[in-house]
């Protein structure tokens, strides 16, 4: 768009891009617009050289609220250590001691299993925790820059690309509040399954540490809309 020295032509523009923004963060949103699904994943964290890689199964049910539970399944150590969501809430349970810990604002930003990601990454929705405006539009991508409206997260703001053709995030970019980019999420081979676009792989660098993390998953270990009980998400539930 060429520059044109006129406010009110500004403004008007300011005014299509802020309202375009908040409708992309719905389509967003809708775009992982299922009721229940479920999948096994591989997490590999690579830092200084050191390889680890952790099993675990993912439960995720759109209810009055959001409700998440991840439990591991390798290695052996760390079998049956779970972390349950449910709305703002995180749990922790940890099999060797058999304790359940509700984790603090400041334990969120925490790493998650010693990876790239933090709690505060599992527990996202884009309509209700971010308000935005369009950098730019691309031939086949958004740039968004997005707030959390929780001051208290770990990141400032949030640079996503966002693909046009199904509203999934190509990547991320985290900036502290030195605005500072110190993490950054990719996305890698997303399919259509069941009607959902999914991304069979994220990897997660930590700018700072150099520690990458790498998520993945197949078509056949995912499934969608079925049904699942609440009591599912109970922290009676954690200690299986």
């Amino acid at each position: 768009m060429k520059k044109i020295s006129v406010i009110f032509f500004l403004l008007v523009s300011i005014s299509v891009f802020s309202r375009d923004a908040s409708e992309i963060l719905q389509k967003m949103k809708d775009a992982q617009n299922y009721k229940t699904s479920r999948g096994e994943y591989l997490m590999t964290i690579e830092n200084n050289g050191k390889k680890i890689t952790l099993g675990f199964e993912g439960y995720h049910k759109k209810s009055e609220e959001d409700l998440q539970l991840m439990r591991f399944t390798s290695p052996p150590r760390i079998e049956d250590t779970a972390i349950l969501i449910r709305g703002e809430n995180i749990w922790y349970y940890n099999k060797r001691s058999n304790r359940v810990r509700l984790l603090s604002k400041s334990a969120k930003k925490g790493s998650m299993m010693g990876s790239s990601f933090s709690y505060d990454d599992l527990n996202i929705d884009y309509v209700d925790d971010f308000t935005g405006e369009v950098l730019e539009e691309e031939e086949d991508h958004y740039i968004l820059k997005v707030y959390p409206v929780d001051r208290d997260r770990s990141y400032k703001y949030i640079i996503a690309k966002v693909r046009k053709d199904n509203y999934i995030e190509e990547s991320l970019e985290y900036y502290d509040a030195n605005e500072i980019k110190y993490k950054v999420m990719n996305t890698q081979e997303v399919k259509q399954i069941k009607g959902r676009w999914t991304a069979m792989k994220l990897t997660m660098t930590d700018l700072i540490s150099g520690k990458v993390t790498y998520l993945e998953t197949s078509e056949e270990n995912l499934d969608f809309d079925f049904y699942m009980d609440d009591s599912k998400f109970s922290e009676k539930n954690l200690k299986k």
